[in-house]
């Protein structure tokens, strides 16, 4: 079993001064926190919700001992105070990273990021609906034969679909 290890990820929040009669100087932190249970835990997104919390997404590593270990994403609920509501991670091969994360009109979130399989040289954009506390409502993967990726999202209005961007070196004239 693998000993658990100290500080992962750190997020803050900063208040800046208004420019308005006040002198400027270095930005208050109103709250700083660690997160995660391993030495490899990592956030590449972060968004601010309806209710003034936050939610993240990264990847976070996992070694479990019954089977080899990956990366797999990492999502987390803050509140505004930056205390955890809760966290999940899940993956639909062997790596996984989450590098988006919104809030959709239900009260739930999405993520997006990659997968990719242990035995092959491809990656495709992972994207995964949740419900309000970071169970798995459903999970699609979108590519071809090479390497993909998704790296923002936004919800269009009503709930009427996701807009991605990312990479793609499967499709098009220059190889990414």
């Amino acid at each position: 079993m693998n000993a658990m290890r100290g500080l992962l990820i750190v997020v803050c929040t900063i208040s800046l001064l208004a420019a308005g009669g006040a002198h400027a100087g270095a930005p208050d932190s109103l709250w700083m926190r660690a997160y995660g249970d391993t030495n490899h835990a990592l956030i590449y997104g972060i968004d601010q919700t309806s209710d003034s919390g936050y939610v993240f997404t990264g990847s976070i590593w996992v070694d479990d001992g019954s089977t080899s270990a990956h990366a797999e994403v990492y999502t987390g609920r803050l509140d505004a105070g930056g205390d955890t509501l809760w966290t999940a991670h899940y993956t639909a091969f062997g790596y996984a990273e989450g590098w988006a994360v919104r809030e959709t009109p239900d009260g739930g979130y999405v993520t997006a990021g990659f997968t990719s399989s242990p035995l092959a040289e491809d990656r495709n954009v992972y994207l995964v609906k949740l419900n309000s506390l970071g169970g798995i409502v459903w999970e699609k993967q979108y590519g071809g034969s090479y390497y993909d990726g998704a790296r923002d999202l936004r919800v269009l209005h009503g709930d009427s679909g996701f807009v991605l961007t990312g990479y793609t070196r499967s499709f098009g004239a220059y190889g990414s």
